[in-house]
C-alpha cells in the first residue's frame, strides 16, 4: 500500500525527533555516563578528586579543601537514602590530615549522582568566600584622613579599625540617635576628638547602612588632638596593636 503524505510527514518527524535524543544522548555529561562514583572523579578531576578505597567499607570519593579539610562523597545511610541504590549520595565536610579522613565531620546533604559536582563546586565556592572575607579581616586596616573646609573633617576607614583602636563599640556615648548610630569620644593629651557618622546609618535612614558596613566618618577636634588620634590609628594599622 502506497505511504500517505501524513505518513512521510510522520516518519520525517519521528526520524528527526530520534536523532535529536541520540545527539542529545552523545552530549549528556560524563556524569550521566559512567558508574556515578568514577563519573563524580572526572568530572571533579579538576579539583583533585580521588577514588578511595578501603577494606570493609564503601568506596567514596575525596575533594581536598584547603590545608585540613576535605568534602567527602560516599553512599547515604539507609535511613537516609531515599533513591534507589547508587543513584544518590551522602556529601560531608571532613578534617583532613591529607592522608585520610579524621573523626569531626559535618554532613551536608544528600544529592543525586548527577548533580554532585554541581552541589561539591557550590560548597567549595563558599569555602573560598569565607576564607578570602577572613583573610581580609585579618588584614592591615587601611585609612584615609581629609581636612575639611569648616569644623568638620572627614575620615574613610572599616569600622572594625575604629573598635579596636578606640575601645569600645562605638554606642557608649551616641552623639545624635537619629543621624548617627556610632559615636567615640576618644580622649587625647591634646583634649578628645569626636567621630561619628553621619546621616547613613539606619538610624537615619531604614534602608542605610548597618555599623559594621560604615566606613564613611566625620571627624571633629583641635588639629593637635587628631593628629594625635591618627596616630592611634596608624600604629593599630600597622602593628595590630592600640
Amino acid at each position: 500500500m502506497a505511504k500517505t503524505w501524513e505518513q512521510y510527514v510522520w516518519e520525517r518527524h519521528e526520524r528527526e525527533r530520534l536523532d535529536e535524543l541520540d545527539r542529545q544522548e552523545a552530549n549528556k555529561p560524563m556524569i550521566e555516563k559512567q558508574p556515578p562514583l568514577e563519573a563524580i572523579v572526572a568530572a571533579l578531576a579538576d579539583l583533585d578528586a580521588e577514588y578511595r578505597t578501603e577494606e570493609g567499607a564503601d568506596d567514596w570519593v575525596t575533594v581536598p579543601i584547603g590545608h585540613d579539610e576535605a568534602i567527602e562523597i560516599e553512599l547515604p545511610p539507609t535511613d537516609m537514602n531515599t533513591q534507589p541504590d547508587g543513584d544518590s549520595f551522602a556529601v560531608y565536610t571532613r578534617t583532613w590530615d591529607r592522608t585520610h579522613a579524621l573523626d569531626t565531620e559535618i554532613f551536608l546533604a544528600v544529592v543525586t549522582h548527577g548533580l554532585v559536582p554541581r552541589f561539591v563546586r557550590g560548597v567549595i565556592a563558599e569555602y573560598e568566600a569565607s576564607a578570602r572575607a577572613a583573610e581580609r579581616a585579618m588584614a592591615p586596616y587601611d585609612f584615609t584622613y581629609t581636612q575639611g573646609s569648616t569644623n568638620v573633617n572627614y575620615l574613610e576607614a572599616p569600622y572594625a579599625l575604629l573598635v579596636q583602636a578606640f575601645g569600645d563599640d562605638g554606642t557608649v556615648s551616641p552623639r545624635d540617635e537619629s543621624k548617627c548610630m556610632c559615636t567615640w569620644d576618644v580622649e587625647t593629651k591634646h583634649g578628645a576628638v569626636d567621630v561619628y557618622d553621619y546621616k547613613i546609618g539606619k538610624s537615619y535612614d531604614p534602608d542605610g547602612l548597618d555599623r559594621a558596613q560604615i566606613t564613611d566618618w566625620h571627624v571633629q577636634g583641635e588639629p593637635e588632638a587628631i593628629r594625635e588620634m591618627l596616630a592611634m590609628l596608624e600604629r593599630y594599622r600597622q602593628r595590630g596593636e592600640k
